[in-house]
């Protein structure tokens, strides 16, 4: 009985350092779910003009050459949701060809080989592009796979 007493005080005191902490970092419990949510998303607040990317292919493009629209998604080699909105993200690229759609891997365990034999896999229509250095994911926000972000042609994030 005391043992369970001891357990019971010790989660209540672990439960709370976890709060503490979390809403150090900005993050909140929600209420009706009781679980912890993020802060509210903003998008950068600058623009993306200058933007150039390479594919895994060696093919280099750039936001101001292209023109029009450019949506980045980010993406992983081993994350199976991603894997799920594959054809989705393939029937977008081929049904607004206005619109520039590239796979952005940021993920530091995805190396180019495992890269371009994911893209075989999974039938990727769109050009994929390495973020080796996490720089392009920092700079977006990014912070899971999949997650989408729709740059204008003056390189705003929409």
């Amino acid at each position: 009985m005391r043992e369970t007493g001891i357990i019971s005080l010790s989660l209540g005191l672990t439960f709370i350092c976890l709060l503490s902490t979390v809403a150090k970092d900005g993050y909140h419990i929600d209420a009706k779910n009781r679980v912890i949510g993020q802060p509210t998303f903003q998008l950068p607040a600058f623009s993306f003009s200058d933007l150039r990317l390479e594919t895994i292919d060696a093919k280099l493009y750039s936001l101001e050459k292209l023109k029009r629209p450019v949506v980045l998604v980010f993406t992983s080699t081993q994350c199976p949701v991603a894997d799920q909105y594959t054809p989705r993200l393939n029937q977008i690229h081929q049904t607004y060809p206005g619109v520039a759609l590239f796979g952005i891997y940021a993920n530091q365990n995805d190396s180019i080989t495992a890269i371009a034999k994911h893209v075989d896999k999974m039938k990727i229509t769109f050009p994929a592009v390495k973020d080796f250095d996490g720089l392009l994911a920092k700079r977006m926000g990014a912070t899971m796979t999949p997650q989408a972000f729709l740059i204008n042609q003056d390189g705003q994030v929409c």
